[in-house]
């Protein structure tokens, strides 16, 4: 298993976004990164990327069209390997990553975990509470489970 390091992001964020469904820990392991490059590549996006929706709830900024719901953040994170080394896996010789950094991927992705971190801690929210996104306006005719 690689050693894993963390640059530019809060013990507070990766205590909240560490497990769930789109957590950071499902994304580790060498098969899930290899399906997030695949996602990545058809998404234009630069190859061990993943997204991740910044959950703030009822606490979110509201957006400007009130129908809409609160505004919903999204920020980027990068993991760079920095070091491999050769091992046996399933009977092949194959380069793997040894140690690895995750960081967030703009200064601006960086900027917005900060403040995402700040306001709930403002807040007293603590970090493992899993918020629920208020309901949104959604197309009438659509049934639940697709908005």
């Amino acid at each position: 298993m690689a050693r894993i390091t963390f640059e530019g992001l809060p013990e507070r964020f990766l205590v909240s976004h560490w497990h769930g469904e789109n957590g950071l820990a499902s994304w580790l392991p060498p098969r899930c990164m290899r399906a997030v490059n695949q996602s990545n590549h058809r998404e234009g996006l630069p190859a061990n990327t993943k997204r991740i929706i910044l959950r703030e709830g009822y606490f979110g900024d509201v957006s400007p069209n009130e129908e809409m719901g609160p505004v919903i953040r999204r920020v980027t994170l990068r993991a760079k390997v920095l070091s491999t080394a050769w091992q046996l896996v399933g009977g092949a010789l194959r380069r793997v990553a040894t140690e690895i950094r995750i960081m967030p991927h703009t200064r601006e992705d960086e900027r917005l975990i900060a403040r995402h971190c700040e306001k709930m801690a403002r807040l007293g929210i603590d970090p493992v509470k899993r918020l629920i996104a208020p309901p949104a306006a959604g197309i009438p005719f659509l049934p639940d489970n697709f908005s």
